[in-house]
């Protein structure tokens, strides 16, 4: 993994709760409310895996991410922890 040059990197992987879904190619959004908002959706990895590279200053702990979309509770996610 390459070092966090420009910013924080939040980075997860998505698991299917049933057989039938994929886990390749989901929209996956991030939120970080408050006055000066983030928000950021990408597409997981054949292994359901995703990357979020936030580059600008937060001063907000809470932050929300989410599957979008029709088949969402399909999915769980998982993130990856900070070392």
């Amino acid at each position: 993994m390459l070092p966090e040059f420009r910013g924080e990197l939040i980075s997860g992987k998505i698991k299917s709760n049933n057989a039938e879904s994929q886990v390749q190619n989901i929209p996956v959004a991030l939120s970080i409310p408050g006055t000066d908002f983030t928000f950021k959706i990408v597409r997981t990895d054949k292994n359901g895996a995703f990357f979020f590279s936030i580059d600008k200053p937060y001063d907000n702990s809470q932050l929300i991410v989410q599957v979008v979309g029709e088949k969402r509770n399909d999915f769980s996610i998982a993130l990856k922890k900070k070392k």
